[in-house]
Formats: C-alpha cells, sequence, structure tokens
C-alpha cells in the first residue's frame, strides 16, 4: 500500500530515523579489499571501446522529475520489508559477499528487506576454477571455495533463493582457461576442446550446486556481456575468438542440458536501452527462444540520476518483455554526484519514478518482471560506493532512495 509520507526530508536527515530497524549495534565493517571488486556492467574507468554507464548524451537527457514525496512517520515503515511490499510482482534481492557474513546487523538487514541474493565474486569462472588441478588432471576441475559454500550455507539456512552468477562470461574467466594445457602462455586451444571445456565447467558447477543445495539456485545467468555498448557487434572475447557467434547457443544448450526443468535460464548485459545493443541481444535471444533454450533476459541495471531516462529504460524492459519471456532487473544501482541533502533528494526522486512506472507496468501487463536484485545492501559495500548508489548509507540506515522504493505500490 502506498504511504503517507510525513516528514519531510530534512527533518529525517535531522533524526536518522530508523535507527533500530536492523537491531542490534553492531557495527558496520569495511569492505574486504581482499575480496575481488565486481566487475559487472560499465567500469569505474571504461576502455575506449565501453561506453560509459553514467554518461548523458543530448538524445538521452532525463526529463524532470516530480517532488519526492516527504519522508513517513518511522511507525508507518518500521515493519516494511521491500520484498513484500512487491510481493505479487517480483522478488526483491541484492548481492552480498562472503566478507559480509558475520555482520550481525548486515545480516538482520538483509533477511528483513530481502528474499533473494546473488554471490557478488564468489560464484564467477576465476573463484570455482582451479588451475593446478585442472593442469594436473588435464580436464577442467572446478572447486568451490569456502567463501562460495559459506554464502550457499547461509541462504540454504535462512530459505534465500540464490540466483547464479555466472557461467560463461569474457570477463573473472581466467586466460588460461582457454590456453592449452591450461599454461598461463600456451596457445589458444581448438573450438572442439573450447566445447568440451565449456560443457564440462557448466555441468560441474551446475551439478554442485544441484546436488548440494537442491533447489536453492532457482535461476542462472547463463551468457553475461556478449555484446559491445556502441556497434552492438560481438565483444572480441575468447569465446568469441574460438568459437564463433555460436558461444552462445551452445552454453544454453549445455546449460539447459544439466539444469533441473524449474531452474531458469537467462541472458544478462548492461545497457541494454542503447538502441544497437538491444537490438543485437534481441536478434540472439529470439533465435534462442525458437529453439527452447532461453527463459529470459538480465537488465544489470547500473544506472545514474542523470542516465538514462526512466522513460528510456522502462521502455527496454517493455520490449524484452512482448519477447514472451520473463526479464530480471539484476543489479540495480543509481549514482549521484555526492552525499549531501540535494544528491539524496535527487536519487530518491530517481527511484521513485522507476518504481512507479515498473508498478504501473507490471499492473497493466506491460511487463514480465519476475524479480529485481539490488546490486550491494549498502554504500559501503557498493562497487560504486564513491557514488553512493544503494538505498541504505553505510552505517544501514535508509536513504530517501529507500522510501522513494517502498512508497510506489499502489493499493489494488
Amino acid at each position: 500500500m502506498k504511504c503517507m509520507w510525513k516528514r519531510s526530508l530534512r527533518r529525517w536527515l535531522c533524526m536518522g530515523l530508523l535507527a533500530g530497524m536492523c537491531m542490534s549495534a553492531v557495527g558496520c565493517s569495511k569492505v574486504d579489499n581482499s575480496e575481488p571488486a565486481s566487475q559487472d556492467g560499465a567500469a569505474a574507468a571504461p576502455s575506449p571501446s565501453t561506453e560509459p554507464e553514467a554518461s548523458p548524451t543530448p538524445e538521452a537527457t532525463p526529463e524532470a522529475m516530480p517532488p519526492i514525496y516527504e519522508v513517513p512517520e518511522a511507525e508507518a515503515v518500521l515493519g516494511t520489508r521491500l520484498c513484500e511490499h512487491y510481493q505479487g510482482y517480483f522478488t526483491v534481492g541484492t548481492c552480498i559477499s562472503s566478507s559480509m557474513l558475520g555482520n550481525e546487523k548486515l545480516e538482520k538487514l538483509v533477511l528483513e528487506q530481502f528474499n533473494t541474493v546473488t554471490c557478488e565474486n564468489e560464484m564467477k569462472p576465476d573463484a570455482l576454477l582451479n588451475q593446478m588441478a585442472c593442469i594436473s588432471q588435464n580436464e577442467v576441475v572446478v572447486m568451490f571455495p569456502k567463501r562460495a559454500t559459506d554464502i550457499l550455507d547461509w541462504a540454504k539456512e535462512h530459505d534465500l533463493k540464490v540466483r547464479g552468477h555466472v557461467l560463461v562470461w569474457h570477463s573473472q574467466t581466467p586466460d588460461w582457461f582457454f590456453k592449452e594445457g591450461f599454461q598461463n602462455n600456451g596457445a589458444l586451444v581448438s573450438k572442439e576442446v573450447m566445447l568440451s571445456r565449456m560443457e564440462s565447467y557448466i555441468k560441474q558447477v551446475i551439478e554442485y550446486c544441484d546436488t548440494n543445495y537442491p533447489g536453492l539456485v532457482y535461476v542462472w545467468d547463463v551468457v553475461n556481456e556478449a555484446f559491445e555498448d556502441g556497434s552492438g557487434e560481438y565483444r572480441n572475447s575468447y569465446w568469441y575468438q574460438i568459437l564463433g557467434e555460436d558461444f552462445i547457443r551452445y552454453a544454453f544448450e549445455y546449460a539447459r542440458k544439466y539444469a533441473s526443468p524449474e531452474t531458469k535460464l537467462f541472458y544478462n548485459d548492461f545497457n541494454c536501452y542503447i538502441d544497437q545493443k538491444q537490438t543485437a541481444i534481441m536478434t540472439v535471444v529470439k533465435e534462442l527462444i525458437s529453439l527452447g533454450l532461453i527463459d529470459g533476459v538480465g537488465m544489470q541495471s547500473h544506472l545514474d540520476v542523470d542516465y538514462p531516462s526512466v522513460d528510456n529504460y522502462t521502455r527496454t524492459l517493455e520490449r524484452f518483455s512482448k519477447l514472451g519471456i520473463e526479464v530480471q532487473i539484476t543489479e540495480l544501482d543509481v549514482t549521484t554526484t555526492g552525499n549531501d541533502e540535494a544528491s539524496f533528494q535527487k536519487q530518491g526522486e530517481y527511484y521513485d519514478k522507476l518504481f512507479q512506472i515498473i508498478s504501473i507496468y507490471e499492473k497493466l501487463g506491460s511487463t514480465n518482471i519476475t524479480g529485481l536484485t539490488l546490486w550491494g545492501v549498502s554504500d559501503i559495500y557498493s562497487w560504486r560506493s564513491s557514488q553512493y548508489p544503494l538505498l541504505f548509507d553505510a552505517a544501514l540506515e535508509p536513504k530517501p532512495a529507500y522510501y522513494g522504493v517502498l512508497q510506489e505500490k499502489q493499493e489494488q
């Protein structure tokens, strides 16, 4: 139900409301820099070939936003959970890293607000592939490290579904995986060898999860970020160099072969609202649909308060939904320029309008969004922490963005 907002933003900032929302006074630990930073989506310092995620263009200037609603009484939202607020629309999740586990306050916040989790880095290929074992056995060897099983165990204990992220990706897949003898300086392997390695890797990862955590992983990002932004051309990855354009189809064929029938298979990418890239994705997705290999498209959604416009973004959600498959917002964050009152209000307005339109589209049946994941719990744990992109601040207190999200689900 839509909250009636009774307090001004300035008063909220002074009050620091919901100080006890997450319970105990355990302090928020700093990010563990030993964990590899997430590299999904537009990079913090993009290469010349990668169009920056958050750079507005004259053709895509956001329209003026309505003023953000005033902040509600603390009592009005104290018991509200994001996942319950959007129940019947879509699941609401977050990404976590193993370094977050053990922080009582953070764990409680995750359990209060979300019903799915994604491993930030712990289930990516470079975390699961063991080079020495591959060399000694002369075959693909997948070994789930403790930092991955810790998250899976924690999710299972607390009845949280897991998005499997990610099976085939150009980044955070070690170069030696594509080389003869699994050697760093080896030549690229043949197509036949690479297909065997791809199948073995996908088989081992999926079967490990299904055997040890049956029913926990409900969706897999099978292929991630296969296309360039500006041109929509295939990214010149080792996957593409060795297997050609068909590497996406091969990956989905193997995933469908080994995944349980109820597990959903997704293609995942960022900047899906850029025309050339969107066209390339839709072309491949239509082929996969015709082959019965895909269940949905994941839009990462690393956004900024100034780009893209909410209308442009939500039109993309609608276009993918019209293909007759599921759409999930898989890595949502919205950067802003500072941590002052004006910046946070502008950010809250963006989240406000975004969720308002998403809710309207879902009610009208214009979209088929089945899941939404925020890429991080709080600003301090974000891969874009210097741009304060999430709903909770470094102290795990709710920001205006949190209230912008909460108040958009209209009463039926």
